[in-house]
């Protein structure tokens, strides 16, 4: 199997003599020497990360080599002091850094080293722009689930990019040679389902004119991604149910069956399991569907991918929306990491594409985003302290002495908690030392909102890990 890795392209001699095949080699990269893209090789040395050329080539080598590796970083080195080196980074320029000779190796290596793994070590995964550990495991169960010959259940709120990893799914298969078809349930009624899927023969009903081939027929051997499970009615449940179970269809107004060759990725916006208890969805299709399920974490779990998400996007929209290329302020960068994505990465694709057609400077900045955005405030410590003493309450029934228990504090203690939610913080006096916080005078529920912001942090780490009555754990009171 190829080994996939990083390939750093370099130009010209003096170059070359500046980076150290050994450094680059350390970095995971691999050191290429060749005259234009068209002598890379890309199956032989994998994904273009960057590509040092002279600043004299700038004019006709900056678009050769960005339609061939859009996400490159292509450096444009001066040899002298006095010279300018200009970077173009996804299609962004920078200029204006007088860069001495001897300082572009280090500049190269901190580019290097400043570049995810997780983004960029497989080319397969190119499409998956991320540095969150909770996507490797995204990332092996694509694999794994992409080699076998059962369906796969995709989970994740909209726009967390479920029909990307249906793609993947279908690319990294044996199927990838074939057709991928895409369907969305909530697009279709409940009398329009079964006539997609499986088909209609001539004279099932008005209209029917003349035998049609349904998804599952028209994919053949491909892959069919069938999105927004949780609008299929209980009547379209119950016929997926039977064709998933059987691997057999019939068409609507038909007598024969015919087997189903195509592999089904199936995903859902909701947790199907929930709807599942509240009697909402078929249990015993959820049972069948949940043997490889794959769980896509909103963008606000993903810590550190908006920045990169942000350069990806400000490199691709330019080809893909006819814009013109821009770069962006770190005002605006910090305002969009603080925002909570509820559309995640479809939204803030959206935001980035409204923001560059407004931009008339070739910098985007606050003033080209959202009004929401801009006036959005991050969540304080009391709003952290008390939406969850919101939440423990709620599943405790108001029973203090429970949710005392969860958040491991003496009921005591919570009740002052509880009774200075609504009063405003009043500085301690000169008689009451203690409760300070670099050097100013919290108030008496200073210690309280530290201890219950701890009892937040250690919860979150094992909030998932089980599914029985939270909290009543020995020793939760001490």
């Amino acid at each position: 199997m190829l080994e996939h890795r990083r390939t750093v392209v370099v130009r010209h001699d003096w170059i070359e003599e500046l980076i150290c095949a050994s450094r680059i080699d350390a970095l995971g990269c691999v050191l290429v020497r060749c005259g234009g893209p068209r002598d890379l090789c890309c199956d032989r040395h994998g994904e273009v990360v960057a590509v040092l050329l002279a600043a004299s080539d700038a004019d006709a080598a900056f678009a050769e080599w960005s339609a061939v590796a859009p996400q490159a970083r292509i450096l444009f080195l001066a040899p002298e002091s006095g010279e300018t080196c200009a970077t173009h980074w996804g299609g962004r320029a920078r200029y204006g850094s007088r860069v001495a000779a001897s300082a572009l190796a280090r500049t190269v290596y901190r580019l290097l080293a400043s570049l995810p793994r997780s983004r960029i070590g497989d080319p397969r995964f190119a499409a998956m722009v991320t540095q969150c550990p909770a996507f490797e495991r995204v990332r092996r169960l694509i694999e794994i689930g992409s080699q076998g010959d059962d369906h796969v259940l995709l989970e994740g709120e909209s726009g967390t990019g479920k029909e990307i990893a249906a793609r993947m799914i279908h690319q990294l298969s044996p199927r990838s040679d074939r057709l991928f078809l895409a369907v969305n349930v909530a697009s279709l009624g409940d009398n329009l389902f079964e006539s997609e899927l499986f088909g209609v023969r001539r004279g099932a009903y008005t209209g029917a004119d003349a035998d049609r081939a349904g998804l599952i027929e028209q994919a053949g051997d491909g892959t069919l991604f069938i999105d927004e499970l949780q609008s299929a009615s209980p009547h379209a449940q119950a016929a997926l149910l039977r064709a998933l179970q059987e691997r057999c269809f019939r068409r609507v107004g038909g007598l024969g069956e015919q087997r189903m060759r195509c592999g089904i990725i199936l995903a859902a916006n909701v947790s199907l399991a929930d709807l599942g208890q509240r009697g909402e969805f078929r249990q015993d299709l959820f049972f069948r569907i949940n043997g490889m399920r794959i769980d896509l974490p909103p963008l606000r779990d993903r810590h550190g991918d908006v920045p990169l998400l942000i350069e990806h996007f400000l490199a691709v929209l330019p080809g893909e929306c006819a814009l013109l290329p821009c770069g962006i302020t770190p005002a605006a960068v910090r305002c969009l990491e603080t925002w909570l994505w509820p559309g995640n990465v479809r939204e803030l694709r959206d935001v980035l594409k409204r923001a560059m057609t407004l931009c008339s400077s070739g910098t985007i900045t606050l003033d080209d985003l959202p009004a929401e955005l801009r006036n959005h405030r991050p969540p304080s410590l009391d709003d952290i302290v008390g939406q969850y003493l919101d939440e423990v309450l709620e599943q405790t029934g108001g029973n203090q002495t429970w949710a005392a228990e969860i958040i491991q504090v003496p009921r005591e203690r919570l009740n002052q908690v509880l009774s200075a939610r609504a009063a405003p913080v009043v500085p301690n006096g000169p008689d009451r030392p203690g409760n300070r916080h670099n050097g100013v005078n919290l108030g008496p529920r200073a210690d309280l909102l530290r201890l219950v912001a701890a009892s937040v942090r250690a919860r979150a780490k094992n909030r998932h890990s089980s599914g029985d009555r939270p909290g009543r754990t020995a020793g939760a009171g001490s």
